[in-house]
């Protein structure tokens, strides 16, 4: 029997094999934990750009609203545009405005200095004038006796008023 005791023994691992053991699981964990530091610190830069991309994304598009609304202004007549053709613009036409509405604001605008030449009605001051000649929309223009509802560009005014 004690053969078969000391058989036994053998199959049972000593100290040494024990540390081996220990020091190969310590390996896989420091491992382990290095590859999990490095899956963390990827997750870390992958939201870094995240944020980064948004930041310049949105920065983007303000740059593109804001370009987009400095021309959606009229720009106003310039000394190139003929004052003869205003002139004449002016002579069969009248411009119905409302006080506060932005896009009167900008038809006077366009017409700049030359304002003064037009016949201009604002309707707040005198709506008799604007129910009479069915103005339903500001501004409206009309030019030899043809209605033109909404903003209009000096170009389609000279055509309308065959300038």
């Amino acid at each position: 029997m004690e053969e078969n005791k000391i058989e036994e023994n053998k199959n049972i691992p000593g100290e040494e094999e024990i540390k081996d053991v220990e020091e190969s699981q310590l390996a896989i964990q420091k491992e382990n934990e290095t590859e999990n530091k490095t899956i963390v610190e990827k997750e870390k830069t992958k939201k870094g750009y995240s944020v980064w991309t948004f930041m310049i994304i949105g920065a983007l598009l303000a740059s593109i609203g804001l370009f987009a609304y400095s021309h959606i202004e009229s720009p106003v007549a310039t000394t190139t545009t003929n004052e003869s053709i205003l002139s004449c613009i002016a002579s069969s036409s009248q411009l119905y405005v409302a006080t506060g509405c932005g896009y009167c604001a900008n038809q006077k605008k366009l017409l700049g200095e030359s304002l003064s030449m037009f016949n201009v009605i604002d309707c707040r001051d005198d709506p008799d004038a604007c129910t009479s000649n069915n103005i339903k929309v500001v501004p409206t223009w009309v030019i030899n006796n043809e209605t033109l509802e909404g903003y209009r560009t000096i170009e389609n005014l000279k055509e309308a008023a065959n300038c």
